[in-house]
């Protein structure tokens, strides 16, 4: 088990260094309690690769922090995309029923329940 604490490396960034129970410390670990794996190889635009660097610098991390960080937060929402283009594959081959809107009202006792017209407008 480790215990997480960040530090301010030599360079003045934000880091987080993994402690064992021990007291030893953990390098190579990242936010989310792995340790890290190996290395991939991705060309980049060089207009993407101008912008991550200079995040990094202006963050004083290391290009690839910011990238493992961007890659993190993007792969979380492809995986949510892929799991409704799923859905809806299951939908469309009858694997799975969809609800109307109607069934859902009635399902809810919400039939014959006038909705303002400005409902939609109070969603945003």
């Amino acid at each position: 088990m480790l215990i997480w604490k960040w530090i301010y490396r030599v360079c003045g960034g934000v880091g987080c260094v993994g402690v064992d129970r021990v007291g030893r410390v953990v390098h190579n670990v990242y936010m989310t309690g792995e340790a890290l794996g190996r290395p991939v190889s991705v060309r980049l635009p060089e207009s993407l690769r101008v912008r991550v660097e200079a995040l990094a610098a202006a963050t004083r991390r290391s290009r690839g922090d910011v990238l493992r960080e961007a890659m993190e937060r993007e792969v979380d929402r492809l995986e949510w995309e892929q799991q409704l283009l799923a859905r809806a594959v299951q939908v469309r081959t009858g694997q799975v029923r969809a609800l109307s809107a109607d069934e859902v009202d009635r399902m809810l006792g919400l039939d014959g329940v006038a909705v303002p017209a400005d409902a939609v407008d109070d969603l945003s």
